[in-house]
């Protein structure tokens, strides 16, 4: 099974690395296949997760196990990500459609949407000050000559 994984490696990145429009759109494939199999598990099973959270999920899952090489799909998920205000489309036409309950019940709704977007960004924020420390912690453990200035320079 390992000799398939690194067949299949070799022959994905050879691929991968002949074109950069060929590359991005393999990646796209590989991406959306996997929320595909989310869509499908959502479906089979009636979960009461949507299937992009799942294939959140499911891509974290491949990616730990290594199915997945994260040099498969770099490329791609940080052209999706560049481009996430085109997402936010079907968002508006949503807003559009339901007229009438942002008329009934916007004050919660916008309570709700601002609570959330704070949480997020104080989520994002403490992840990142926790991300670093341990960046540095695990610096200073395999270089422990290293002078303290540089690093108070480096991470800051």
């Amino acid at each position: 099974m390992s000799y398939l994984y690194k067949k299949l490696d070799l022959v994905i990145l050879s691929r991968i690395k002949q074109s950069s429009f060929f590359s991005t759109s393999l990646q796209m494939v590989i991406i959306g296949s996997v929320w595909g199999m989310a869509l499908g598990i959502e479906k089979l099973i009636h979960l009461p997760i949507s299937s992009g959270v799942l294939g959140l999920f499911l891509m974290l899952g491949l990616l730990s196990i290594k199915v997945i090489q994260l040099e498969w799909v770099n490329v791609a998920a940080k052209l999706i990500l560049s481009e996430l205000v085109l997402l936010f489309i079907p968002l508006m036409m949503s807003v559009i459609q339901y007229k009438n309950l942002f008329i009934n019940q916007g004050l919660q709704l916008i309570l709700t949407i601002v609570f959330g977007t704070a949480m997020v960004m104080l989520s994002s924020a403490l992840t990142f000050v926790v991300g670093n420390r341990l960046q540095r912690y695990i610096y200073r453990k395999y270089h422990p000559r290293a002078d303290s200035q540089y690093l108070v320079k480096k991470f800051e």
